[in-house]
């Protein structure tokens, strides 16, 4: 038999870029089941508890009374709610997957997912209790990536546009987007109109081109505020809202809460 090459499957591979933001195991009572959204993807993976107090997460839509070997997953910027009992153990796993320039994997998934593999819950555990660290750090990327390829499988797969028609406007956005930037400018950067641009970026992408600017200022924002650099009233003024009132408002109607309630939660590193 003939080697057969899958030179564009590796291409395509090659465009992905993971960032794991946060590795943690333990238990956190301060989960208290408020309704708001962070800038990453969260895997949770259930141990178990010892009370009968019920752990869930939740969205407008759904209720997953949390349970011993299941793994949860909630999208970036998905408004959710996760309550955790005193005694509930868990392992969490926030990370982005980037297609590229900034728009990530799971853009277009608007649900929690929930999928029962104890297998995968207890090697996830494994790596807080065998060393050495360098070895492990790169199983936790394998971890990642397989949790990502079992989401996948639950998902509704479609063809994905990884050909960079657009790039160039992507990257404005990810690296320079303001409350000022508008559709049109990217579609005048792109060289097409705006009706044109925008069918073409929703067939792409699965989101409007208004939506994804919006995400896009909001990563921005969530940059800018977990440096510890900027004050809000500060971030309101670099993404060129009018006064902070209005950047607070933005803010709390996507991820719904204020920028100074998403800095203690940042800071709570849940």
């Amino acid at each position: 038999m003939p080697i057969e090459c899958k030179d564009n499957l590796l291409y395509l591979s090659n465009r992905f870029h993971l960032q794991i933001t946060h590795f943690a195991y333990g238990t956190y009572p301060a989960a208290d089941g408020t309704f708001a959204a962070l800038s990453v993807n969260r895997l949770l993976f259930c141990l178990g508890s010892s009370d009968n107090e019920e752990s869930y997460v939740e969205d407008a839509d759904c209720h997953y009374a949390m349970s011993a070997g299941h793994v949860y997953f909630i999208p970036a910027e998905h408004i959710a709610a996760v309550r955790l009992s005193k005694s509930m153990y868990f392992v969490s796993i926030q990370f982005l997957v980037d297609l590229y320039n900034g728009l990530d994997l799971f853009t277009s998934v608007n649900k929690i997912l929930d999928f029962d593999d104890p297998a995968l819950v207890e090697r996830t555990l494994q790596i807080f209790r065998i060393a050495p660290e360098n070895v492990w750090s790169v199983k936790l990327l394998g971890i990642t990536y397989d949790c990502i390829g079992a989401l996948l499988d639950r998902l509704e797969l479609v063809e994905l546009n990884l050909n960079g028609v657009y790039s160039p406007g992507l990257r404005l956005l990810s690296e320079t987007c303001t409350a000022m930037t508008t559709v049109a400018e990217l579609a005048n950067l792109c060289k097409v109109n705006r009706d044109t641009f925008s069918r073409n970026f929703i067939r792409q992408n699965r989101i409007t081109p208004k939506r994804f600017l919006t995400r896009c200022i909001l990563r921005r924002a969530y940059t800018l505020l977990s440096s510890g650099e900027y004050r809000v009233y500060e971030v309101a003024k670099e993404l060129k809202f009018s006064n902070e009132f209005y950047f607070s408002r933005f803010f709390k109607k996507h991820t719904g809460r204020t920028p100074k309630d998403f800095l203690k939660l940042h800071h709570s590193n849940f």
